[in-house]
């Protein structure tokens, strides 16, 4: 059976994690240290709130290097929301914060509308579809339904162009990363677990794609 391990260090939505996960049929389990990371199928990073106390924490609980080493050793990672904003070099919120740096480019904050009949607000709150911006196939994203819809919550996002980027979402005029990919480190900025179908269908997506080793 797939199996999943979701760090705790503290933030993110676990517990809805891992129900979303089960749901699934995927067996999941939430661990605390690194010393309980028994060589998961797929390593899960949730992560809510601001990048900067995420930080802090993953140093805290002693998971940054470990972290580096397993993304790097190429062993399949998810990052959600925040969890997938910490993977990047780092993030401009409440001044500038390195993150884990395994895949290139910065987090910033999204910009609000200054035209009031556009109704671009910032936080982005609410439902949104992705934007391809490249072929899914062979990538962790392969068979996903491309017109589903999933749940954002935050103020800051990968607004810069990557090439890591499978997908973006449109805020108003501008676009910022969606989902990223880099090898089988893999992140994506809204919630699955609070997508409804849709958000079950993109972890079963990743979990399929995973299994077959897509990159």
């Amino acid at each position: 059976m797939f199996e999943v391990t979701i760090i705790d260090y503290g933030v993110g939505n676990l517990t809805s994690v891992r129900n979303a996960f089960q749901s699934l049929g995927v067996r999941a389990k939430t661990v605390g240290n690194t010393r309980d990371v028994q060589d998961p199928d797929l390593l899960v990073l949730p992560g809510v709130g601001a990048f900067s106390h995420c930080m802090e924490e993953i140093a805290r609980r002693g998971f940054t290097d470990f972290l580096i080493d397993y993304s790097l050793s190429g062993k399949p990672i998810l990052g959600i929301c925040v969890g997938m904003q910490v993977l990047f070099e780092g993030s401009s919120e409440f001044g500038a914060t390195a993150g884990l740096g395994v895949i290139p480019g910065r987090i910033s904050r999204l910009e609000a509308s200054v035209n009031q009949t556009d109704r671009v607000k910032v936080p982005h709150v609410g439902w949104a579809p992705l934007v391809a911006s490249r072929s899914w196939e062979q990538t962790v994203l392969e068979g996903l339904d491309s017109r589903a819809f999933y749940y954002f919550v935050h103020s800051y996002a990968l607004r810069s162009t990557s090439p890591e980027t499978l997908a973006n979402v449109s805020h108003g005029p501008a676009l910022f990363g969606g989902v990223v990919g880099s090898g089988m480190t893999v992140g994506c900025q809204f919630h699955p677990e609070r997508s409804g179908p849709a958000g079950l269908d993109f972890l079963r997506t990743i979990v399929t794609n995973v299994s077959r080793g897509e990159r």
